[in-house]
């Protein structure tokens, strides 16, 4: 039997906010000891993780965020963070201000992929760019590091949201989030 495909559900950047994930991630090579670096192609915001879907379900899915609707805003994106302990974090993302629009975006995704029977995430929502993941077990570094790498003075920039999209997730390629739908807002 055919795996299912996986999707998700999220914010795309602009060139301008890739291009400063991308320097970010120049400084951080240098520093740390990841095995998967994200391609550039790939940076994006996460709204909602789906897992394997059907077509049908995916279909479904579609009809009903287009019945989302909010006006564009703007998110504030810059700065470092991780996910997983501090001597070996599993995930390096930067960093995205939460604000109500979003929250309210995110709350009206989740209502209308739970009504297509998606399960609701249970852990609370924490918008991110993740620039690199898988720790090298390996390697050890010093707590100084990891405290520089945090406490840089990283740019930001403003991202200006006026869609989201259901990315189709394709592992084995480069880039490896392919469009399958686009809602504009």
């Amino acid at each position: 039997m055919a795996r299912l495909p996986h999707y998700f559900i999220a914010i795309p950047l602009t060139k301008e906010v890739q291009v400063m994930c991308s320097e970010t991630q120049t400084f951080l090579k240098q520093k740390l000891p990841y095995r998967e670096w994200t391609n550039k192609h790939d940076f994006h915001i996460t709204l909602k993780f789906l897992g394997p879907v059907s077509d049908s379900k995916v279909c479904h899915l579609i009809d009903r965020l287009q019945r989302v609707y909010f006006s564009p805003f703007y998110l504030k994106v810059g700065g470092v963070d991780t996910f997983g302990s501090f001597e070996r974090p599993r995930v390096i993302y930067s960093k995205v201000q939460l604000n109500d629009t979003l929250t309210k975006l995110v709350n009206q995704i989740e209502f209308e992929a739970k009504a297509e029977g998606f399960l609701a995430e249970k852990r609370p929502y924490i918008p991110h760019i993740t620039l690199a993941k898988k720790w090298d077990g390996s390697a050890h570094i010093g707590n100084e590091v990891l405290t520089e790498v945090k406490n840089k003075d990283y740019s930001e920039k403003l991202l200006y949201v006026d869609c989201f999209v259901l990315y189709q997730i394709f592992p084995d390629e480069q880039p490896k989030y392919k469009v399958k739908a686009y809602f504009t807002l």
